[in-house]
């Protein structure tokens, strides 16, 4: 019976017929040992690199930060929205009441010109970690089928994101 020579041993073909495997390795010989090391090694090396502790990344925590102060506006709670505009010094109640009027014709704007904004997606976000800013690219979709694309500026202050 003619035969062929592999590296690690003989293999006959009516062996390769039977599982594919010589008999010395369906045996537990040095191949199936070793491919039981390397499938172990395998699986723990998966089993260490994903539990890691996943952390946020501050550019898409800046993304959905922006993303929630614009959900204000759609749900018509304005006030919220004019609250996460960052100011350094307190202002006067006339002053944040006209802000609030701004947002309420902003949204009235929209609704005119483009049956109001139907969705809102973050599609990305940059971060400048020394000079805690960071802009985020917001995705308006209207109801007339378009779509705009919105660059929010934001500024951290007291670890809390506020559209600058």
């Amino acid at each position: 019976m003619e035969h062929a020579w592999l590296s690690y041993q003989c293999v006959y073909p009516s062996e390769i017929n039977s599982f594919l495997l010589p008999s010395a390795c369906r045996e537990g010989g040095f191949f199936i040992g070793s491919m039981k090391k390397v499938l172990f090694f395998l699986c723990f090396s998966c089993l260490l690199f994903g539990c890691k502790k996943q952390e946020k990344d501050a550019a898409e925590i800046v993304g959905k930060t922006a993303k929630i102060y614009y959900d204000y506006l759609l749900h018509d709670d304005y006030a919220a929205f004019v609250d996460g505009s960052f100011r350094p010094d307190s202002i006067p109640s006339s002053y944040r009441e006209q802000l609030i009027d701004n947002a309420k014709m902003f949204i009235a704007q929209q609704n005119k010109e483009h049956q109001g904004i139907k969705e809102i997606t973050v599609r990305s976000a940059t971060i400048d970690t020394l000079h805690h800013t960071g802009n985020a690219f917001l995705m308006f979709s209207y109801g007339d089928k378009t779509k705009e694309q919105v660059i929010v500026p934001m500024v951290e202050r007291g670890g809390v994101w506020y559209m600058r």
